[in-house]
């Protein structure tokens, strides 16, 4: 699992503004000394120095949580439908209010014919979109026995920044804040929607102007 979110550069960057709230709150949250910056099981760390064997180290480790999760649209377009189950797989207790479900909604793949911002980036991957509902998450309860079911599920309305429908996805996953570490994560993959027009921003199209003779 995996998003990048556009934090405030020294620049100017568009992607950022699509949803700085939630961008400026996460950056409170794990205080990036970078750009760019990653975490890795709550730990800063210069994304360039992760490395595959860390990544299936932490794979191989077992989980204390079983996710599932899933979405899809109204008819419309206009709503979003998240449904997340959480499962308990042991006896477990948390100090109180620690433990979040978060949820992230990315587009993975944006592209622009010059760049939108500053520096000279065109292609953009897995950028957040809108966490939902927000970027504090979901408070779940402290204290799990064994075989324990919970759920989040959300209704919101689409936001009018997505470039393409068929691009989103959706990463959620179990953070305990007094050490900012991942307990399990899931993904609910693009939709390739049917009879979907692709009708991107036309602010991605950088296209130049047309004289008309």
């Amino acid at each position: 699992m995996g998003y990048k979110y556009q934090s405030m550069p020294p620049g100017y960057d568009p992607l950022y503004l699509d949803d700085s709230a939630d961008v400026n709150q996460l950056a409170r949250y794990y205080h990036p000394s970078s750009f760019p910056a990653g975490q890795l099981c709550g730990t800063s760390i210069y994304p360039i120095n992760i490395t595959q064997a860390q990544i299936d180290s932490i794979y191989a480790v077992s989980s204390p949580f079983t996710l599932t999760l899933s979405h899809s649209f109204s008819a419309a377009w206009d709503t979003i439908y998240v449904r997340l189950m959480i499962v308990a797989n042991a006896p477990l207790t948390f100090n109180a209010g620690v433990l979040h479900a978060r949820i992230a909604l990315s587009e993975d793949s944006i592209w622009f014919f010059a760049p939108p911002g500053s520096n000279s980036e065109k292609t953009f991957y897995k950028v957040l979109k809108k966490m939902l509902p927000d970027a504090a998450g979901t408070v779940l309860p402290d204290n799990w026995a064994r075989g324990q079911l919970d759920s989040v599920i959300i209704a919101f309305p689409m936001i009018g920044t997505v470039f393409n429908f068929n691009n989103l996805s959706l990463n959620a996953y179990i953070q305990r804040d007094d050490t900012r570490g991942v307990l399990q994560s899931t993904l609910s993959p693009p939709h390739k929607l049917p009879y979907y027009a692709i009708i991107d921003r036309l602010s991605s199209l950088q296209l130049p102007p047309v004289q008309c003779f």
